[in-house]
């Protein structure tokens, strides 16, 4: 029986805006079936495909190698980000993705990091490629299941794959439906207001918080919320964070595959990982890591926002102040600024500071 035969399930996360993909992922990590890649930078893999489908094989693993190149020395530059933006990068520190997010500060002395060698992964993805035909769904298995054999050599079969679409376009979420028609989703949520605050302070740190960002994330959590699939998992980060034991549980029965405390533990390559840089270093979960950040947001920001998000924070169950009166008057209030516009890192004068207030009662006034 060939390897590829073996992998008998295939389970895609989807995440909510910024909702603990990473998490997610670290906590799967190293189980004793699952084929892995840390975090979501693979996300991008069917654009990737459709560039390089028409090459030999070594020309697509030498391709596939550079692109991904984080995910074998978090040193070298995040390649794939050319990928997603088509070449047009936002800003060059993104380039060291690798960095931000931890892979070169594992283990308890955060002195370990990511290494695979790239000869050794050609090597064996070829020897696949004597017997299987050069496909994109099978080039996604195997490229999964010769990764993680390499960092975790006990892994078995059968395999599950557990592989991060995070936040699709509709493209790639089609591409990935067609390929693997019987695959599960588990979608990540999160309070929107928060995940919103989480996503720009993200950016702000990062130094790529510009106009067309803060458009994005505003109408990602206004306009109506699509699961992937009718069969989808959903886990609020709340939840996870303060019960972890009980909802890594669900998850497991979902998976079906076997609860451990291993599970409750955050790790890539089997080592302690201690999330993004200036995220908050820690590693696992916490109930104090859910709370909303403060900086670069007022109270005043974060009351007028409920407002803005109000339909995916009822929608997804989660708290919304009824306050009537108080409601009418806030839709006077979204004319005075928001603190986090102050932030914006390009130029934000008073025409960009009208269309951004346009976008918001279009949103709540015409997409509904």
């Amino acid at each position: 029986m060939n390897e590829l035969s073996q992998i008998k399930k295939i389970i895609a996360v989807n995440t909510y805006g910024r909702a603990g993909s990473g998490l997610i992922s670290s906590l799967i990590d190293g189980q004793n079936n699952i084929l892995s890649f840390p975090d979501c930078y693979l996300k991008s893999y069917f654009k990737f495909w459709k560039k390089y489908k028409n090459q030999n094989i070594r020309i697509i693993i030498k391709k596939f190698t550079y692109y991904y190149s984080i995910y074998f020395d978090p040193n070298t530059d995040s390649n794939f980000m050319k990928l997603e933006s088509e070449r047009k990068l936002i800003n060059k520190e993104l380039l060291s993705i690798g960095k931000i997010n931890g892979f070169t500060k594992l283990g308890r002395k955060k002195s370990e990091t990511i290494k695979i060698s790239k000869k050794i992964f050609t090597e064996n993805l070829l020897k696949i490629f004597k017997k299987e035909k050069l496909t994109r769904k099978n080039f996604f298995l195997a490229i999964h299941l010769v990764y993680t054999k390499l960092y975790n050599p006990l892994v078995k079969p059968p395999y599950i794959i557990f592989y991060l679409l995070h936040s699709p376009d509709q493209s790639d979420l089609y591409n990935f439906k067609k390929d693997n028609p019987k695959a599960k989703f588990i979608q990540m949520i999160r309070e929107p207001v928060s995940s919103f605050s989480s996503a720009i302070n993200s950016c702000i740190r990062s130094k790529y918080f510009k106009k067309y960002i803060l458009n994005y994330y505003t109408a990602l959590f206004v306009k109506k919320f699509h699961p992937p699939s009718r069969e989808t998992f959903f886990i609020k980060l709340e939840n996870l964070h303060n019960n972890p034991e009980k909802n890594m549980k669900k998850l497991c029965k979902f998976m079906n595959i076997a609860f451990s405390k291993n599970l409750l533990i955050s790790t890539f390559f089997k080592k302690l990982w201690f999330n993004e840089k200036g995220a908050g270093e820690i590693s696992g979960l916490s109930k104090n890591f859910i709370k909303r950040r403060k900086k670069n947001f007022s109270n005043f920001d974060f009351i007028r926002l409920e407002l803005i998000f109000k339909y995916n924070i009822k929608h997804f169950n989660y708290k919304f102040s009824k306050r009537p009166f108080l409601n009418i008057l806030l839709y006077f209030c979204l004319f005075f600024p928001f603190e986090f516009e102050k932030k914006i890192q390009e130029e934000y004068n008073l025409v960009s500071y009208l269309l951004y207030r346009v976008r918001i009662f279009k949103y709540l006034l015409v997409d509904k």
